[in-house]
């Protein structure tokens, strides 16, 4: 064999340039990144463990009745024909359902 045919028999070709990484990669590859991702258990854990100590009795008592007493203010007005309907409606679902929103960060499971 000719030396020619050596080289051209014996080599591998070049393979093709290696694909550009997407910003994706380019992003989590960042030291800062790593970083954060790493901390992100650890965040976990506290939320949950702060998130128990703060389910008190008084808590849950105070936003009841705050919605009692929103729900009384809201009937008031209904008798007194100062809140039509629709308004005692709107208010009433906006208060009772931020509120249990809201309770429920203090609920067990919540």
């Amino acid at each position: 064999m000719s030396e020619e045919s050596k080289s051209i028999q014996g080599t591998v070709p070049a393979s093709p340039e290696q694909p550009k990484p997407t910003p994706m990669e380019i992003f989590l590859s960042s030291p800062d990144i790593q970083k954060a991702i790493a901390e992100i258990p650890k965040l976990i854990e506290r939320a949950i463990q702060t998130k128990t100590k703060w389910a008190t009795l008084p808590t849950i008592i105070l936003i009841l009745g705050l919605v009692f007493g929103v729900i009384g203010a809201i009937t008031y007005l209904a008798v007194i024909d100062k809140l039509s309907s629709d308004s005692i409606a709107l208010v009433f679902g906006v208060i009772v359902g931020a509120s249990f929103t809201y309770l429920q960060k203090f609920l067990p499971g919540g």
